[in-house]
């Protein structure tokens, strides 16, 4: 999403970290999932912390949801 032309996800940022393969793992994702939907300071301090990415408030409401349809792939793939 990042990349996309008409997206303006993390607009001026570096998303250099967030273009390496496997920078966002399983655990990063659960821990995303597990953030209280109402403020999702968890999420916001894990992107700035280990990608050095400030989130907007939708920013970081799109990244949840993603977060979850992701995990729910996941476990109809291994069921």
């Amino acid at each position: 999403l990042h990349k996309g032309q008409e997206c303006s996800m993390f607009e001026g940022q570096d998303v250099s970290k967030l273009e390496r393969p496997y920078s966002l793992d399983a655990g990063f994702l659960s821990a995303i999932e597990e953030d209280p939907f109402e403020n999702l300071l968890e999420t916001g301090d894990l992107f700035q912390n280990k990608l050095s990415i400030t989130c907007s408030k939708p920013e970081l409401e799109l990244i949840r949801r993603l977060a979850e349809l992701i995990g729910t792939r996941a476990a109809r793939l291994t069921a």
